[in-house]
């Protein structure tokens, strides 16, 4: 169908018009190449596509500018294809357009508007099989330092690689082969820091993982900090707070998707505070609008933890009208 459609401009439009029309961009901010990478459904689409759109530049400069083109969000196309999971223009994109005119440090630093590169992307919503593809590209282009530093980079909010990958959700093998990728690739003190190091809105990989994951890769993400910090100081980042003053239990209760986690984390809680009046101080903490961990979990409407919360952890360390009349800063308590 593209080519017969392809076929009806060439028949009835000069070449510089179709160029034209090749660089003119939709409402979403779009242009040909850009919607080939998001939403083919065949890597012959775009390789056709791609063969009538480099015929058609004769000032490969030209060419070159094109494809750095950014559309919505300010991706060019390969980051699209990326941010749309569509494998099958992302593997042609990178190995027969990009690295034809380009070399991959060229296009590996473009980012987009929220300052994400291409392995920010992958980190966050590639596939193992993308991920070794990119990562075997860079390494084989790339210099040790080099390497080093580019898996370093932040995005605009200050979210590293982990960050990304702790968004990674439900995808256990590529959040696993990524993780020792970069455990590899950089020193242990520069992998303890992206572990520990907040991102601008002081939130931790680990506050990211209870908003997006399964048991399995929560899990795998809890192993990271048992592995490379001591108890105190795992418990030290248990009390850190992000911009809105919640802590990682806060987040647990009022995010996460899933009751298996919570009760995994509370597990591990449990073992890390020893003194147990220390930790009904802990489940007694504020954090956003003045609220403890079961409240909100109740203005989230988070029943995957509210149950479990109530009956398994407060009326354990608690009788009821000790944490019942807790109220928020609204003087709102569990009943209002």
């Amino acid at each position: 169908i593209l080519e017969l459609f392809f076929e009806l401009f060439e028949q009835n439009v000069h070449n510089f018009k179709i160029l034209e029309l090749v660089q003119e961009i939709n409402k979403y901010e779009y242009n040909l190449l850009h919607c080939a990478a998001a939403f083919s459904k065949s890597k012959e689409v775009v390789e056709f596509l791609w063969m009538k759109i480099e015929t058609l530049f004769e000032d490969k400069e030209e060419l070159k500018k094109f494809l750095l083109m950014k559309g919505d969000n300010g991706r060019n196309a390969l980051l699209v294809s990326i941010a749309q999971q569509n494998e099958n223009s992302f593997y042609f994109l990178f190995e027969e357009v990009f690295c034809k005119y380009f070399n991959i440090k060229e296009f590996a630093y473009e980012s987009d508007d929220y300052g994400e590169n291409l392995l920010h992307f992958l980190a966050r919503i590639g596939s193992v099989s993308m991920l070794k593809f990119a990562l075997e590209k860079l390494k084989n282009e790339f210099s040790p330092e080099d390497l080093q530093n580019f898996i370093k980079l932040k995005n605009k909010n200050g979210e590293n690689l982990l960050h990304c990958a702790a968004k990674k959700k439900k995808k256990e093998k590529s959040f696993e082969f990524l993780v020792n990728f970069i455990e590899k690739e950089v020193s242990n003190e520069e992998f303890k820091h992206m572990l520990s190091k907040p991102s601008n809105f002081k939130v931790l990989p680990l506050h990211l993982a209870f908003n997006y994951n399964n048991l399995k890769v929560f899990e795998l993400f809890f192993s990271l900090y048992e592995q490379n910090f001591d108890k105190r100081q795992i418990l030290q980042l248990m009390h850190e707070n992000d911009k809105n003053g919640d802590n990682l239990f806060h987040c647990a209760a009022a995010f996460s998707e899933s009751k298996e986690v919570v009760v995994f984390f509370w597990m591990n809680l449990e073992e890390l505070i020893e003194n147990k009046e220390e930790l009904k101080k802990f489940l007694l903490v504020k954090g956003r609008y003045g609220r403890n961990a079961l409240l909100l979990s109740i203005a989230q409407q988070n029943e995957n933890t509210f149950y479990f919360l109530f009956e398994q952890v407060y009326c354990k360390y608690f009788n009821i009208e000790e944490f019942t009349y807790e109220s928020d800063e609204n003087g709102d308590n569990i009943l209002h």
